[in-house]
């Protein structure tokens, strides 16, 4: 028996006992990356198609992922160069996927064509059985014959033969890809032409990527990078010109005919031109290592209008004649209101969406449509309340509810987000009222996007809906990778203060977004995010007729002035009409944290720019100091009250020149011409002697492996004379050959120094406790120090101080309540499903973690101290260091989030190493706002009052990002015990106590109250109500359908109910969102417990699919009888009237003319179910059903004169509506007599939320 306090247990903000695993990562993008991630590892080892094709399989067969999205997630990672000594095709691994049945690999699989073929079907609105048959049978064996040589041989390693084939392959391929799109089929066999053009350029990857292996000379690899860019063109316009032919259908403006079309584009955009916008990245004269590629394209919904029918618009007025463009990323929605004068009617009349498009300076802005305008009559206006959108948690659904009272009345909107929780907004009419009908209109996102933005045509109140959408691997922030080259859509940018941004005249299809037209003097600000140092070649995909300028600035930099010359057609023509080509701008060292670009067109003549790319060098994160050049063309004053001409706690060069004039002890100005390369000693210094007079300097011709770098300059005087001057032009250079210069400290002083220091790690001479002031960051510190110690000058001081430090840290350990707060064990720790851990940073000793910006998924560490390791009234510190921290959260907890703040730490760089006690890190320094930055250090405190073993609060402590772009490197974390509380704050801490004590106590009386009554309903359905055992033998779906939990877990269907209770259960933990919290562990053991009382209703009954789950599977229907799902959301089958029937044969195993057995309806209406048997069915027993609700019905139990049954349901007079049915066998205890279940019930409509019943099992 599950009992209240078992599954509602004491302790307090627990989480689930699989809470390290239960992370939110069951939606597509999570399955998705763990795909990709799969097949990387695979690939870069040198992987076979058919090894790609296992591990998609499991992605396949479970239903997580469709081929088209698992085809799209190989070609991602083929431009991945495979590890030295490998030789991988890509173009036959993409073939595997293609026909899998000519490696003789799994042999129920079916090809791209037979999973595509119904999706094609409903897009050309043509029947393409015979598609196959239309194909050149000849030239494709031949072609299938040839890939398969092309494919053993690369196994074998025969690269003699393997060439040969290709050669062959390429050949066929040229002169007979057409056969793919025959005469009758050239918009039909546009995907499969697709797939099989993605092999052939991919073909001639393989010959140039592994050029050496395959034997290939260099003049026909010259060859080959042109016939690839070649075969990209060519494709590329046999693809388009077959999808405009195709979109000419449908020119007509009525409202049916732009469904069609939406449902054209959007088909052909998934399963076509997606894969063409991946088509230049294959080219690896430009492309050499692994490239991902954003794509912000949109796709629409049909128009859909939740009114009767008689009032739905079928007009050109309301449908768009714009292209629907990404806006950014949905962060709410808000609906104006009006209501009639008399009170009686209160509507939608418009919609404001809401986007978040300027991360680093955290903008907004919105889009209207019809918002609160005035359309007839006089109107009160008014706004709903707004739906708020997490950014990693987007919209996939959205269903749209009018009701009616002689007009459009009472609006709601209720939405599904990606973790299965709702939203919802509603126009009430203040009086009330009767409706005489609801009119649902529902749609969701296909699988892979969220919605982008919903429109609404202006001319009307809101009858006329359309859900655009986007990809949701499109994340809000433009990350770097220090791995792949990533291309960012240029629409992903935007124009502040230059008016709007504008498109091309016509629809870009092959891009995968739409192309920017930037005018003359306008320019584009693009920001983006980098979670590591290191060096890019910044470039731009764009189109321009004649060639055009303008200028480029990154950051605060000098503006670099760009001329951009005609772009060719080596590539492909896209529709607007223009060639695209790629235009370098430069390369750049990029410094972890938030930057942004400018791109100014500055030029009469047009550009069009597509996006904008960043290809990566090797990462500098051994080499910080280098930093973007610096160029001062302003006058800089110096003189003795001000001496700094420059310095900089971020930056460090390590060549500087310096122009100017200078004047010192009352004498005439004088030229000051300086040119320095770095200097070679530790602490940076290099000091030029000026005397009275022209001064030009020149120290060094080059850089040197040794040298370090200058991050300051000084003008001084050795004497207190006055002295000025003025400095016309600096520029400081990084020559990205110097090296970190460990120090070595070699003098008496400095071994004095750290001994010193060491010393005062420790409370006592003794050294069995460590002073209260010292943090783990300050004895890794020291640690440092000593391990700089000279091994021939100290070498026995230093093996002595080392055991002193070793000890220091082992005592930091023990008093740490943390565990791992070095992160070298994570046992303890709950993190983020992108935190990463990471070593090798200048700022730490130890290991750190990196928490990234919360694109997808929260980021966040968080860890419990147990009640049972504290003291009572007791203070403890806690502390921590940030190497570098943008918009991160601090959270610590016990008695309700006593400390919450959130930090900004500046990226800065380790100074020099010294024997003095101070850090290798940077005092404080100014944020980009000109506001003081907070310190790398933090140590707050909190208390602890009398100690809660029963309820445990214990601590928690939590690091999280708390905006898009945020970020944070942080270790040394720590919660120690400092002192014993005062009488007074042991008075305070006493108070907060109790007011929290109070809150918990409420809060387990209202959940106790909500879980016992299911509590009760649950552990009623199994024997001895053990949730491990069987069900009662008398339990039906009707007695599941009947237990209603408090909310849900998840949901997988729009659910149009919105009637909330007031008091919702906490799913989730209080600080990780994606994790189950102690409420969400109580809802997933019930609904375990469900779920295992429904597979064994399932295995009694003898019918198959008798609650109707998966359709009509199982049943061979009659007339017009039908699969439907019914305005509360409850699955039926549906007979309409007398002349449609439904019939299943059954076959009983272990038959026993002595069982006997029970029929059990739970329907709506007349009708009638007949049972025959016997060897040739001349048995018949009938039970009629007649009821104006959905009521359970029973017949008396019977037996069978035979195996084999068939079952007939029948309607006897309109409509029947079947809900459920079973035939199951009766116990031989059970006395049940024909009964009916009097009391009507609601499967789907509830004040909570309905059981989720296993759809599929």
């Amino acid at each position: 028996m599950a009992t209240l306090n078992e599954v509602y247990p004491v302790n307090y903000n627990v989480l689930s006992s699989d809470a390290f695993q239960q992370l939110d990562t069951t939606g597509f993008k999570s399955k998705y990356d763990e795909m990709i991630k799969a097949f990387e590892k695979k690939w870069k080892k040198g992987a076979k198609g058919k090894d790609l094709l296992d591990v998609a399989w499991t992605y396949i067969t479970t239903g997580e992922i469709d081929p088209l999205n698992v085809i799209k997630g190989v070609l991602s990672v083929l431009t991945l160069i495979p590890e030295v000594g490998t030789v991988a095709s890509a173009a036959s691994t993409i073939v595997s996927f293609i026909w899998p049945k000519i490696f003789g690999d799994k042999p129920n699989a079916k090809n791209i064509f037979e999973e595509l073929k119904p999706q094609i079907e409903a897009l050309i609105q043509q029947d393409i059985t015979n598609y196959q048959d239309a194909i050149n049978q000849k030239k494709f064996d031949s072609l299938q014959k040839t890939i398969n040589l092309y494919t053993v041989a690369i196994d074998n390693n025969d690269y003699v033969t393997a060439k040969t084939q290709l050669e062959n392959l390429n050949s066929i391929l040229t002169s007979d890809i057409s056969i793919f799109i025959p005469e009758g089929y050239e918009t039909g066999g546009l995907p499969y032409y697709a797939m099989v053009a993605n092999a052939h350029i991919l073909l001639l990857r393989d010959a140039i990527v592994n050029a050496e292996k395959l034997g290939f000379s260099d003049k026909e690899v010259d060859t080959h990078k042109k016939y690839i860019k070649m075969t990209i063109h060519n494709h590329t316009e046999a693809v388009i010109k077959a999808f405009l032919n195709g979109l000419d259908k449908f020119k007509s403006l009525d409202v049916n005919s732009y469904n069609k079309k939406a449902n054209y584009i959007k088909g052909m955009t998934e399963m076509v031109l997606d894969l063409v916008a991946l088509w230049p990245t294959f080219d690896p004269d430009h492309y050499q290592k692994e490239v991902e590629i954003e794509f912000t394209r949109t796709i629409s919904s049909p128009i859909y209008q939740p009114v009767p029918k008689n009032m739905q618009n079928t007009s050109s007025s309301i449908v768009p004649s714009d292209l629907f463009h990404y806006q950014g990323d949905l962060v709410k929605l808000e609906f104006s209101t009006r209501t009639d004068n008399d009170g009686l009617a209160k509507i939608f009349t418009g919609i404001r969406n809401t986007f978040y498009k300027s991360p680093n300076t955290h903008e907004t802005y919105h889009v209207d449509f019809s918002y609160n305008t005035q359309s007839s009559g006089n109107i009160s206006r008014g706004s709903s309340n707004p739906i708020p959108i997490d950014l990693n948690n987007p919209i996939i659904s959205t269903c749209i509810r009018n009701s009616f009272y002689k007009a459009i009345a009472g609006s709601s909107v209720l939405v599904n987000f990606k973790d299965g929780t709702q939203g919802y907004a509603f126009a009430q009419a203040p009086t009330g009222g009767a409706w005489d009908h609801s009119f649902i209109e529902s749609d969701g996102a296909p699988e892979g996007h969220k919605l982008n933005y919903i429109y609404t045509s202006p001319g009307d109140t809101l009858r006329d809906f359309i859900n655009v959408y986007t990809l949701i691997s499109t994340p809000t922030i433009n990350e770097l990778s220090t791995e792949k080259i990533k291309g960012f859509p240029a629409e992903k940018g935007y124009i502040k203060n230059q008016g709007i941004m504008k498109y091309y005249g016509k629809p870009e299809y092959i891009n995968g977004a739409q192309p920017v037209n930037l005018e003359n003097q306008q320019t584009l600000i693009f920001e983006f995010h980098a979670s590591k140092t290191a060096q890019y070649t910044i470039r731009i995909r764009y189109a321009s007729t004649q060639g055009t300028k303008g200028y480029f600035r990154l950051d605060n930099q000098e503006l670099q002035t760009l001329n951009i010359p005609t772009s060719h057609n080596g590539y492909v023509t896209g529709n607007i009409g223009e060639n695209y080509d790629l235009y370098t701008i430069g390369s750049y060292t990029i410094t972890e944290g938030n930057h942004t670009l400018q791109i100014q067109h500055n030029d009469k003549n047009g550009m069009v720019l597509d996006r904008i790319e960043f290809v990566p060098k090797d990462s500098l994160q051994d080499s910080p100091q280098d930093s973007p050049p610096e160029v001062h063309e302003s006058t800089i004053i110096f003189d003795k009250s001000s001496p700094t001409i420059w310095s900089s706690n971020k930056h460090s060069y390590s060549h500087i020149h310096l122009e100017g004039s200078y004047t010192s002890q009352g004498s005439y100005p004088h030229n000051l011409l300086i040119n320095l390369f770095h200097p070679t000693d530790p602490n940076r210094n290099h000091t030029i002697h000026v005397n009275n007079g022209d001064m030009n300097v020149d120290y060094g011709k080059d850089s040197v492996a040794d040298g370090l770098n200058f991050n300051k300059i000084t003008a001084t005087i050795p004497s207190d004379a006055w002295y000025s001057g003025t400095i016309t032009s600096m520029h400081l250079f990084n020559d990205n050959n110097f090296k970190t210069i460990t120090p070595k400290f070699e003098l008496s002083n400095e071994l004095e120094n750290i001994t010193t220091q060491v010393n005062a790690l420790f409370a006592s001479s003794a050294q069995d406790t460590l002073a209260s002031n010292v943090s783990d960051y300050w004895i890794e510190q020291v640690v440092m120090k000593v391990d700089a110690l000279s091994d021939e000058v100290f070498g026995k001081e230093k093996k002595a101080l080392r055991k002193l430090v070793n000890q220091a840290k082992r005592l930091s350990k023990i008093r740490n309540l943390l565990i791992g707060g070095n992160f070298d064990n994570l046992v303890a720790w709950y993190m983020g499903k992108d935190v990463v851990k990471e070593s090798d940073h200048e700022l730490f000793k130890s290991d750190h973690v990196l928490l990234p910006p919360p694109t997808f998924h929260p980021s966040y560490i968080f860890q419990k101290v147990e009640e049972s390791k504290l003291k009572p009234n007791t203070r403890y510190t806690i502390s921590g260091f940030i190497a570098h921290g943008e918009d991160v959260e601090l959270v610590v907890s016990r008695y309700g989030q006593e400390i919450q703040k959130v930090m900004q730490v500046p990226y800065e760089e380790a100074l020099p190493l010294t024997s003095e006690s101070n850090s290798s890190c940077c005092v404080p320094n100014l944020n980009i706002n000109e506001t003081l930055a907070d310190p790398h250090f933090f140590s707050y405190s909190i208390d602890v009052g009398s100690l809660e073993m029963e309820a445990n609060p214990g601590i928690e402590f939590g690091l999280r990002i708390v905006k898009p772009t945020g970020m944070a490197r942080v270790s040394n974390l720590e919660i120690r015990e400092d002192r014993p509380l005062t009488a007074k704050e042991i008075r305070q801490v006493q108070r907060a106590a109790r007011d929290w004590k109070q809150n918990y106590e409420q809060e387990r009386t209202e959940i106790t109250a909500i879980i016992q009554p299911v509590l009760n309903q649950i552990n009623a359905l199994y024997e001895n109500e053990d949730w491990n055992g069987s069900i009662r033998s008398n339990v039906s779906y009707h007695d599941l359908e009947q237990i209603m939990l408090p909310t849900l877990l998840k949901t997988e269907e729009i659910n149009c109910n919105y009637d909330h209770p007031a008091f919702l259960l906490k799913v989730y933990h209080w600080f990780m969102t994606d994790r189950i919290g102690e409420h969400g562990t109580i809802l997933a053991r019930f609904q375990e417990a469900l779920d295992r009382a429904y597979t064994q209703l399932e295995s009694r009954n003898l019918l198959h699919n008798g609650h109707f789950t998966t359709d009509t599977a199982n049943w061979t229907i009659e007339g017009d009888a039908h699969h439907t799902i019914l305005e509360d959301g409850r699955r039926v089958l549906r007979l309409p009237d007398w002349s449609s029937n439904a019939t299943q044969t059954i076959e009983i195993e272990d038959f026993d003319l002595d069982q006997e057995y029970q029929l059990l309806i739970h329907a709506k209406g007349k009708g009638s179910i007949t049972l025959q048997h016997g060897e040739e069915n001349e048995y018949v027993e009938t039970h009629t059903h007649h009821t104006n609700d959905f009521i359970t019905s029973q017949n008396i139990p019977f037996t069978f004169k035979g195996n084999q049954i068939e079952v007939h349901i029948t309607s006897e007079d309109g409509e029947f509506l079947i809900d459920h049915i079973t035939v199951i066998e009766v116990s031989k205890t059970d006395t049940n007599t024909n009964i009916i279940e009097n009391s009507p019930i609601n499967t789907s409509m509830n004040s909570n939320v309905r059981v989720d019943i296993p759809r599929s099992l």
